[in-house]
Order: C-alpha cells, then structure tokens, then sequence
C-alpha cells in the first residue's frame, strides 16, 4: 500500500469513529492554496489534518529540498516575496486588516452609518494598534481600487 492509500485508510476511520458527527470531508475536494492554515486550522479545533495537507506539505517540502537551495521554504510553500509588499506573513497581515475594514463598514452602512473614518478608529482601538485610522483608510482604498 502506498503513503497515500494508507493515509486515507486511516482517515476513513478517524471520520467513522472519532469525527463521526462531523462533516470531515466538505470541501476536501477543492485545492489547498495554504495548507500551514489548513493545518493551523485543524490542530486549532483539535482534529488531525486531512491526508492532502499533510501530502501537501511534503510534496512541496520535497520540492524545496530537490532544488538544492536555489529557493527558500518561504519561496517554496508561499511563492516570491513580491518587490515593496513583503514577505507572505506581512502581506497575509495587511490584507486581514483591510478584509476586516471591509467588513465593519459593511456592517456599519446597515446600522450605524459612522463616517469611514470613526469605524476605522473603531476597529484599530479594538485591535490595541497605533496605526493612523487615515493610514488604514488609504490602504483600504487602494486595494478596493486595485480590484477594478
């Protein structure tokens, strides 16, 4: 039998017996884009991770390793650091603040209707940071633009 088959067998009976009132499998179908959150995301819960993460991370960890250091494991699991945006961690960082911006000011135009400016001040304070609320709004703005 081969790892996978026998990765799989094993989640046969982790979803049969201990996940049995659980949906395990939803989504197992679709292709893992970051299978470190995929894997953060189950250790989170307490669960072992679906078989594909775990191939996942090896498959590209055997990558990395066959190129003999022409790349790194950031380059690697995540792909190139993007010239003036960061590492992966940091954009994955600004990125939440500008989704979650997002999402406040959603929820704010269906019942508080604060100006953009107090519900970036808002969130901020919430999330005890000293950025500007104005900083934040640009970033904000440029990603909305930047899906156009």
């Amino acid at each position: 039998m081969d790892t996978k088959a026998e990765l799989e067998e094993a989640w046969g009976l982790l979803r049969d017996t201990i996940y049995n009132d659980l949906d395990v499998d939803s989504g197992r179908e679709y292709p893992i884009c970051n299978p470190f959150k995929k894997l953060s995301y189950c250790l989170e819960f307490g669960m072992y991770p679906p078989p594909e993460v775990l191939i996942s991370i090896s498959e590209t960890y055997e990558r990395y390793m066959a190129r003999k250091g022409e790349i790194d494991l950031e380059e690697a699991f995540f792909g190139k650091p993007k010239k003036g945006k960061g590492n992966f961690s940091s954009r994955s960082n600004r990125e939440s603040d500008v989704h979650m911006l997002q999402l406040f000011l959603s929820l704010n135009d269906v019942t508080d209707k604060k100006s953009q400016y107090e519900v970036a001040s808002e969130y901020l304070a919430n999330k005890k940071s000293d950025e500007d609320p104005e900083h934040l709004l640009r970033k904000f703005r440029r990603y909305r633009k930047a899906l156009k």
